[in-house]
């Protein structure tokens, strides 16, 4: 994993924060992030992951099939709302050096190969990609965007071998072993 790297020693603008992004959104898992953070953490992805009905939610992710209802794969989230990795205690995420690669990109996006801050972000800090090293920046955005090419392709082949027929434990076993 490459950290998001800040120039000339600053302190991330995560470390003032209280975690709105931790909250506020749905973080999508890419078959590469589910496999990553099951091998790191010795967990099965099972326990760090939620399936949400396709149609409820607004992604550009291929849909998994999961006990024949299309379903997208999201990070958990505790009852209070916050990820299952955020700790209320330090305010700070528990995985933030194995974090998946939608977290690790925010809140930047691209264009073309000019890194830009993301339009509507809720992050208090006030990033600015010349802080950053843009460099890694956008290697973590086009790693995310190979990443979910990658999982939309391995999601169509385990659609295919489970029929749409298995459940989330499954169907995430499956998906992890096929990248």
């Amino acid at each position: 994993m490459i950290p998001l790297a800040l120039k000339g020693g600053l302190q991330t603008p995560c470390d003032s924060c209280n975690g709105k992004c931790c909250k506020h959104y749905a973080i999508t898992l890419s078959a590469h992030d589910l496999a990553r953070l099951s091998k790191t953490l010795n967990m099965h992805p099972r326990e760090f992951t939620r399936a949400i009905e396709a149609e409820k939610i607004n992604t550009k992710v291929f849909p998994a099939v999961i006990n024949g209802k299309y379903m997208q794969l999201f990070l958990a989230k505790k009852e209070n709302g916050y990820c299952t990795f955020f700790s209320e205690e330090t305010q700070k995420c528990r995985i933030h050096a194995h974090r998946p690669l939608a977290c690790r990109a925010y809140p930047f996006t691209r264009e073309k190969f000019v890194v830009k801050n993301r339009k509507n972000s809720i992050c208090p800090a006030k990033w600015r990609a010349k802080h950053v090293e843009r460099g890694k920046v956008l290697h973590d955005l086009v790693r995310l965007e190979e990443e979910l090419k990658m999982h939309d392709a391995a999601v169509m082949r385990v659609n295919i071998r489970t029929g749409g027929k298995a459940d989330l434990g499954r169907f995430l076993e499956e998906l992890v072993s096929s990248v």
